[in-house]
């Protein structure tokens, strides 16, 4: 009798064992249940329309992440065709100091010499109306903004 006993003592430890176990699977199995029913409502929400706002938020957020790179190429190409032009821009300017500070070698008139100085701002103001044209707005108010203070500065030295 004590045999017995003692074997469906064991028995019954190895039952709690099992029963342990199976209660810890149904645990994990309710806790995912709960997981995946709550996706399926949340996608049948989305589907019958709930999230509609939201969804396109996403949606033109992620065009917007596509467009990102177009957008990138664009602006560098925009910066180095104005770093060209006013690298352009600078070697006039250059070479208009450079002919209004050269001593000539031969005296020459004041009138050619006027001539030539109104030749070199001449070509520094078509190349700001090539850059004016070029369609940037803020390049085009920039040089506005940079005749208006040289046409002043003109003005300024003219009545001095």
């Amino acid at each position: 009798m004590i045999l017995v006993g003692q074997d469906a003592l064991g028995s019954l430890a190895d039952l709690d064992e099992m029963l342990i176990a199976i209660h810890d699977l149904a645990t994990h199995e309710s806790a995912y249940q709960n997981k995946e029913l709550n996706k399926l409502l949340a996608e049948l929400w989305t589907i019958f329309g709930g999230n509609r706002v939201r969804k396109q938020l996403f949606e033109e957020n992620l065009e917007l992440l596509k467009n990102l790179d177009k957008h990138r190429h664009t602006a560098v190409s925009q910066i180095q065709t104005t770093l060209y032009s006013l690298t352009s821009f600078q070697l006039d300017m250059e070479e208009l100091r450079e002919q209004v500070s050269r001593p000539s070698i031969i005296e020459m008139p004041v009138e050619v010499h006027i001539e030539s100085i109104g030749k070199g701002i001449e070509r520094l103001r078509n190349s700001k109306v090539a850059l004016k044209s070029g369609g940037d707005t803020k390049i085009s108010k920039l040089i506005d903004s940079s005749n208006e203070n040289n046409d002043n500065n003109v003005a300024k030295e003219m009545t001095i």
